[in-house]
């Protein structure tokens, strides 16, 4: 139903039936008045600020700004060099294109040893309002906006997603000036400016928005944590170099060194060999559904800075935007299947009459997951800010997780994250890594309830999905969140729906819930035979769910598209459901026997290896667009192909397989050691954003959650 879906999605972006409202419309009296004050103004201002005629300025920085002009009228090379470092208006205003960052290399470079002057840059942050009256003056600041994709306020934290209402203008001042300094001249200029006008400004300029070249508080130093994680780094480095010559070289097969062997682990990770008990159809739909969060991400990404923001704006309020827009649904198939693979493999030890050990299953699933996130959070903390330049977009996107990640790294070390506020979590995405462990907490009992009692087990886990439901429609009602996103969402609302809604276990324990059921009912009804007219049937509903989420989608898209709380609500108590029914749907007729071309496609064998790189990729592609972000420093034309930078694929792929080399597998090799795991006789495969291994008295291993449940075992009637 996956291919149903992203086939109604993209042919009704091409033949979309939402009409835009792209028309300006006709000046009103006020219009009128504020354009004539406005255009006496706006054409006639070409000179540099003037911040030395404002008595509210230290008297440093008036006095060394009036050297700056008057040096500008000599031609003085210094000041025009620092004129031309500060930025101007540029062209493609009206396409989004406003912000003009300036050229901050060249303003860090400016300096006059007589005068004893050096160049500051300063980023201004503003955020135009027009009055409400002037309808046509609204429009040309929509324009401006570029509609707003997502309305932010400047006090919104950047680091979740840009601001994309601001206009942030670059300007070059001698180092004197602080950043109080320049807010005021900004501040009070444009209240002059925009005078009688209707239009009127928010102004933003914060002490690490401003930098200068002797500014040591903006120059890498390698501080001690710095030093710690580069050591640690390469430590694990040298260990996997010298396990691996050691397993080449030597025939003392000593196997707690050689769980950092490089060529052992790699053969392991190549292998596509897999047992006949494999969930064979869940790799590829852990392909397809980490292919479309990946787009998801970059797509955000890559709005911020581009030429041609209002065109794109308009492009993405169609139908076919839809795709990128329910992104919260596949972290819930990935919640879902994680309770499938679960169920499915301690279902078989329980029908086996093996011994569960719970405690087991929770050190075993914490050492699984924690070193990925371990060298994700150290990355970002210490390792992002000494290889990303200083930028307009740095500050959010590099120095502010980074700071969160210093101060607030223990949550995430005990999978708390995700019960603090969303904008004070370090590494944002890492909340389903925790909303997935704290699930998996609750999953080996409900099993034994299950299997000890059925009717009784699963009638509680259906009671559990049912109250979680009723959860989701609450809070969505009750504060006006968007488990969808629409167009011009509030970036405030969104904020609160990751920590209302979407961080939260007992609000997505529904999708979790279905996966356990699942897993538990491919084990009890295994090798089902069904009949055509059940498969006719599987199929209508699958198709019936996904239709009804598609319909609900594209009401809720579109430029000029209210928010309908009472359709929000629904979305988010049911689409959840909707979306895993076809999932579900396709891995149960799958595994009981039915093919089809999709089935075919999704059980490559080629996915097994994807498969265990995915928990890997999902953590390093942030940290990667971070830097990519933050070391942009020009404005580019945005289309569907430069989005993909190939490069930033190609880096993002080569370091999920070097931390899946060197971190991921050697610890859990180490794990299978220290617990007396035995060998396997086919490679072990593993999961993707969360799993888990457990081993049962007779040596038998199985991947647990975010991976298909395999089994090694000798043949037991």
């Amino acid at each position: 139903m996956i291919n149903l879906w992203i086939i109604l999605c993209l042919f009704n972006g091409i033949k979309s039936s939402i009409t835009l409202r792209i028309e300006a419309p006709e000046k009103s009296d006020s219009d009128k008045e504020f354009i004539i004050n406005l255009a006496s103004r706006l054409f006639t201002h070409k000179n540099p600020l003037n911040i030395s005629q404002y008595d509210e300025v230290s008297y440093n920085c008036r006095r060394d700004y009036a050297h700056y002009l008057h040096s500008l009228t000599s031609f003085d090379l210094w000041a025009l060099q620092m004129y031309d470092a500060s930025g101007h208006f540029s062209t493609g205003i009206l396409r989004g294109n406003a912000n003009s960052f300036g050229d901050y290399e060249e303003c860090l470079s400016v300096h006059n040893e007589k005068l004893r002057i050096n160049g500051k840059h300063c980023y201004i942050e503003m955020q135009p309002h027009v009055n409400g009256s002037a309808e046509y003056l609204n429009y040309i600041r929509e324009l401006v906006q570029s509609f707003e994709i997502i309305k932010s306020k400047i006090t919104d934290p950047s680091h979740i997603f840009a601001h994309f209402s601001s206009i942030v203008y670059g300007i070059c001042v001698p180092s004197s000036c602080t950043h109080e300094d320049v807010m005021i001249a900004a501040k009070t200029f444009l209240t002059d400016f925009t005078k009688n006008t209707g239009l009127h400004f928010d102004i933003q300029v914060t002490k690490e928005m401003c930098h200068e070249a002797d500014d040591k508080s903006h120059h890498f130093r390698m501080n001690n944590g710095t030093k710690i994680t580069i050591a640690v780094f390469l430590i694990i480095f040298m260990i996997s170099i010298f396990s691996t010559y050691q397993d080449v070289n030597s025939k003392d097969k000593n196997q707690w060194l050689h769980a950092y062997s490089i060529s052992r682990n790699y053969k392991s990770l190549v292998s596509a060999d897999r047992s006949d008990d494999d969930v064979k159809v869940i790799h590829g739909i852990k392909f397809v559904t980490a292919i479309l969060i990946f787009l998801c991400h970059k797509t955000v990404d890559s709005l911020v800075p581009i030429v041609n923001r209002t065109k794109i704006a308009l492009k993405s309020s169609e139908s076919s935007s839809i795709i990128v827009r329910i992104c919260a649904l596949y972290t819930d198939v990935f919640l879902m299947l994680s309770g499938v693979l679960v169920a499915y493999s301690i279902t078989n030890r329980l029908m086996r009459q093996q011994r569960v050990n719970v405690v087991r299953e929770y050190i075993s699933r914490y050492l699984r997951i924690v070193p990925n996130i371990i060298v994700v959070m150290l990355t970002t903390a210490y390792i992002l800010p000494i290889i990303s330049y200083r930028t307009t977009h740095r500050m959010s996107v590099v120095d502010k997780p980074a700071e969160l990640c210093i101060n607030y790294g223990w949550r995430n070390l005990l999978m708390i994250q995700n019960w603090f506020k969303f904008e004070e979590m370090c590494n944002l995405h890492t909340h389903h890594i925790g909303t997935d462990f704290e699930l998996f907490l609750f999953s080996p009992l409900l099993l034994m309830l299950m299997q000890k009692s059925p009717r009784k087990g699963i009638s509680f886990v259906v009671f559990l999905t049912i109250i979680s439901t009723f959860l989701r429609f609450y809070a969505n009602y009750s504060h006006n969140l968007y488990y969808f996103v629409p167009f011009s969402a509030n970036l405030s609302t969104l904020i609160d729906t990751a920590n209302y809604l979407y961080t939260l276990p007992t609000h997505r324990f529904t999708v979790y819930g279905m996966g356990l059921l699942l897993g538990f009912i491919l084990r009890k009804l295994k090798y089902v035979k069904l009949k055509k007219y059940q498969i006719m049937l599987g199929n209508v509903i699958s198709a019936i769910s996904t239709t009804i989420i598609y319909k609900a989608c594209v009401r809720m898209t579109g430029l000029d598209v209210e928010y309908d709380r009472g359709l929000h609500a629904l979305y988010a108590a049911f689409a959840p459901i909707l979306v895993c029914v076809p999932v579900s749907w396709l891995i149960f007729a799958s595994q009981n026997g039915y093919r089809n071309m999709l089935i075919d496609f999704l059980q490559w064998k080629g996915f097994t290896v994807t498969t265990k790189l995915c928990y890997a990729f999902y953590l390093v592609q942030i940290p990667v667009f971070q830097v990519q972000i933050a070391n942009r420093r020009d404005v580019r034309f945005l289309n569907g192909f430069s989005m993909l930078n190939l490069n930033e694929i190609f880096v993002i792929c080569l370091i999920t397989v070097a931390t899946t080399l060197i971190i991921e597998m050697p610890v859990i090799n180490l794990k299978n050691i220290a617990f007396g795991y035995k060998k396997p006789k086919l490679p072990v495969n593993k999961c993707a954003v969360s799993s888990n291994q457990t081993m049962n008295g007779n040596g038998s291993i199985h991947i647990l959650n975010g991976n298909v449940s395999k089994t090694f075992e000798e043949k037991v009637e």
